[in-house]
């Protein structure tokens, strides 16, 4: 229901995915992505590069001691956020142009170290796995 009432309310910019939808073609014709919680969804849009906001309350998703330096620069860099609020005041701040906060040094080199680790593309996926099994 709050998804309708939003459509009408913000013609043009507010998109949702439904069952039905093609789900990569609407993240790629996205202007901005936003995930809020840990899953698949943001790993994805940073892989293929859509900008994205991430936002979710740190005592409800658990992170590794290894992988914690890696969300903090993404935090430092105004991608992901503890809080609802703090993501909307981003994209607030952003909106007008995306590209050039998601192109901009700082978002890119955290984006870039974070992809390293997380989002990683191979042509060879099985081998690099058991390469990094056997570290």
């Amino acid at each position: 229901v709050i998804v309708y009432r939003l459509t009408g309310l913000y013609k043009g910019i507010w998109r949702y995915a439904s069952i039905n939808d093609d789900y990569y073609k609407l993240l790629m014709r996205s202007r901005l992505a936003v995930s809020t919680y840990n899953c698949t969804t943001f790993l994805e849009s940073l892989f293929y590069n859509i900008p994205t906001i991430i936002f979710w309350n740190p005592l409800h998703w658990e992170l590794s001691d290894r992988s914690v330096p890696y969300f903090n620069t993404l935090k430092e860099a105004g991608v992901l956020h503890d809080s609802a609020s703090s993501a909307a005041a981003m994209v607030n701040k952003i909106w007008n142009d995306v590209d050039q906060w998601w192109e901009s040094q700082e978002v890119s080199s955290a984006c870039n170290e974070f992809k390293n680790i997380f989002c990683r593309d191979s042509d060879r996926p099985i081998l690099k796995m058991i390469e990094f099994c056997n570290q």
